[in-house]
């Protein structure tokens, strides 16, 4: 980049010229112009013979990096979310040393590595633990993905043990993993914003200041670690450089099992001797991505059937159809819009291939599944080979995309990878040996040879194991005392110490099941009715009373659907409510008080229009998140009448109502949850070493 190089060299001689400080003939400012990631060790590499000042630039360069002291490494190197392969060996290597796993942590996995800013650290940390004096300090702003990426935990157990002390000013500001919001829900712009650009850059960013003196390397060097949250980040740096304010860390002692986190992450003190969920159900598959939902699902299996024979059928024109379906004549990297419809045209439709979708939480769709072409960015024929009728699939995240674990959704079908992120979904039992296009093998047990005999041991009913997960990750008290843990890998189960332990928490577990599966035959109703009972109008005309018009959903970027606000009015229990509840909560074996605290002081009435509204939804119900989703408002998003095209059937409107029913009973099933959880915990094991 020779312009910024010209600048600065014009810049600094101006001011010392002002200062009477003139450089002579044989004197230069010492910025020299050089690929940063290169010439730091004696090697040849390609090199320029176009002028000779670029030589004799890149051998002053090459020497500072190879020789003279270098106390200090400062930078803001890019960001870069894949930089591809280096041309020069000395590049292409640099993050080789990131790529080892340590003994007691996580393996590095993921293609965060491959980010392009890991390189300027690994030079940085390289050079620094190489002087002769022992001593220096480098300190970087960049993506802040690397302080709890599951990539890097080899980088980050370098980090202390090469250096004393590792200053963490975590700046926040992401728009994936916080939405640019505080914990506070207030506005959390990047440290890159501008009076013109006010969200700034949309990864989230943190100063690193790793210092090492004369003493060299230590056992493990001490963390220092503060979030600043907010849009005042810039005006508490600007004070703290003035000595206005003194900045506040909290000392941080990084744990080996989780991956020696630069974060603070909630666990219990037995939570890294749990096995891992992988650990114990060796077999899942991450979920399909359509990239085309437009195209390939829909809620009605009809329109769905009409949109592919046209797409599939030769009467309507590429134009016409991009016209109808833009996404299904969109060019991308991976997509030829073109060419797959000639190609699909030419197999022709199959109505077989319209399978049932788990869509959303609660929200069950169809899709086209087509194997072959790229009209499915990613089809998962493995995942599909394994779908039964009677096979349960538990979703569950490696990492979760926001700061609150809420995975735990679970299926009979296909399943969609969740928005942002992906998914995982494990099966109770597998087909071994099988494939889309081979015979059914058979069927066993999803479960890890280690478990499988310690259950045997135990006198287990091995089944109960999956069912005694599902009731572990939907466990207030387990979510609560593991929440920072529960972000960044996949969820540590406790495995109960006797089968009579196992077979309480399988029981709970079951019953989650029922109200989990979309497709069970579970039907609240009784005690239950006061919930979500559905008002309409006086001799109302049921077409128009179902026809969801209260804003809850539009048409955003391309087919994407954003949330409205809606019409959800809150609102004190009345006095016939409160009774009613009390009778509700006798049933589960709960007061009033308790029921009320569970599912909350207020409830929400809310709208499919003016006139037309499901009544009395308890706060903590409507505000309740499953698979990333909050999920009765999301399932509304979708129906609003200008995209769903039609009202609300009215079997749709009494399935909302049994979506209600069913969260609230959940809900109401946390104090069990807790109770079954605390009498496993003290002696609840990991796997055995054998």
């Amino acid at each position: 980049m020779p312009a910024p190089f010209v600048i600065s060299h014009l810049q600094i001689n101006s001011l010392l010229e002002g200062k009477g400080a003139r450089f002579t003939d044989n004197q230069r400012a010492g910025v020299f112009l050089t690929n940063a990631l290169t010439g730091w060790v004696p090697e040849e590499h390609p090199h320029s013979e176009i002028f000779e000042e670029f030589r004799r630039e890149r051998e002053d360069s090459e020497h500072i990096k190879q020789q003279d002291p270098i106390l200090v490494i400062l930078g803001n190197p890019p960001y870069n979310g894949y930089a591809g392969i280096a041309r020069i060996e000395e590049e292409r290597d640099l993050t080789n040393a990131y790529r080892e796993p340590i003994p007691g942590l996580p393996a590095p996995q993921g293609q965060g590595l491959n980010d392009l800013y890991i390189r300027f650290f690994r030079v940085a940390e390289r050079r620094i633990a190489g002087n002769v004096g022992g001593q220096g300090i480098v300190s970087f702003i960049s993506n802040n993905a690397w302080l709890d990426g599951l990539s890097h935990p080899t980088m980050r157990y370098r980090y202390l043990h090469a250096f004393r002390h590792i200053f963490v000013d975590n700046l926040n500001g992401d728009k994936y993993r916080t939405g640019k919001t505080t914990p506070d829900g207030l506005p959390d712009p990047s440290a890159f914003s501008t009076p013109q650009n006010r969200e700034g850059i949309q990864l989230g960013t943190a100063v690193t200041t790793l210092v090492r003196n004369r003493s060299g390397a230590v056992p493990t060097g001490k963390l220092h670690l503060r979030d600043i949250w907010g849009t005042g980040k810039l005006t508490q740096l600007e004070r703290e450089s003035r000595h206005e304010d003194e900045p506040e860390y909290i000392s941080l002692i990084p744990v080996d099992a989780l991956g020696d986190l630069f974060a603070h992450r909630t666990h219990s003190a037995a939570y890294t001797t749990w096995p891992r969920l992988r650990e114990l159900f060796p077999v899942s598959f991450p979920g399909v991505k359509t990239s085309r939902d437009s195209l390939v699902v829909d809620i009605d299996r009809s329109r769905l059937e009409a949109r592919m024979v046209q797409y599939f059928g030769k009467e309507k024109t590429d134009a016409e159809i991009a016209e109808q379906v833009p996404s299904a004549m969109e060019r991308s990297a991976r997509f030829d819009p073109i060419e797959t419809r000639r190609t699909l045209q030419d197999k022709g439709f199959r109505p077989w291939q319209i399978i049932r979708y788990a869509y959303r939480p609660f929200d069950l769709r169809w899709l086209y599944w087509e194997p072959e072409t790229k009209l499915l960015d990613e089809k998962r024929e493995d995942f599909i080979a394994q779908v039964t009728n009677t096979r349960l699939w538990l979703e569950i995240r490696q990492r979760e995309a926001s700061d609150k674990f809420c995975r735990g959704t679970l299926n009979r079908c296909l399943s969609d990878q969740l928005g942002n992120g992906m998914s995982h979904f494990v099966p109770n039992t597998i087909f071994h040996g099988t494939s889309l296009y081979n015979a059914i093998d058979s069927e066993q047990l999803n479960l890890s040879e280690e478990i499988a005999l310690l259950a045997t041991e135990r006198g287990m009913d091995r089944p109960s194991l999956f069912f005694h997960t599902l009731a572990t990750l939907h466990t207030p008290r387990y979510r609560t005392e593991n929440a920072g843990a529960l972000l960044g890998d996949w969820p540590r189960i406790p495995v109960p110490a006797t089968a009579k332990l196992l077979a309480s928490s399988a029981t709970l577990g079951r019953r989650l099941a029922d109200l989990l599966d979309a497709e069970s035959a579970i039907n609240l109703a009784s005690e239950w009715s006061l919930l979500a009972a559905l008002k309409l109008p006086h001799n109302a005309d049921l077409e128009r009373a179902l026809k969801l018009t209260s804003g809850w959903g539009y048409r955003g970027q391309g087919s994407t659907v954003m949330p409205g606000q809606g019409l959800s009015p809150d609102r004190p229990w009345s006095t016939s409510e409160r009774e009613k509840i009390a009778a509700l909560a006798a049933t589960q074996s709960l007061s009033l008080e308790n029921a009320l605290a569970l599912l909350g002081e207020i409830c929400v009435d809310v709208h499919l229009n003016v006139e037309s509204f499901w009544s009395a939804i308890p706060i903590n119900v409507w505000n309740y998140t499953l698979g990333g989703y909050q999920v009765l408002k999301k399932w509304l998003s979708y129906r609003e009448f200008p995209l769903l095209g039609r009202p609300l059937h009215s079997e749709e409107a009494a399935y909302f109502a049994q979506v209600v029913r069913r969260i609230a009973a959940i809900i109401l099933l946390g104090p069990a949850l807790d109770a079954s959880y605390q009498v496993i915990l003290p002696a609840a094991t990991g796997l055995p070493t054998r």
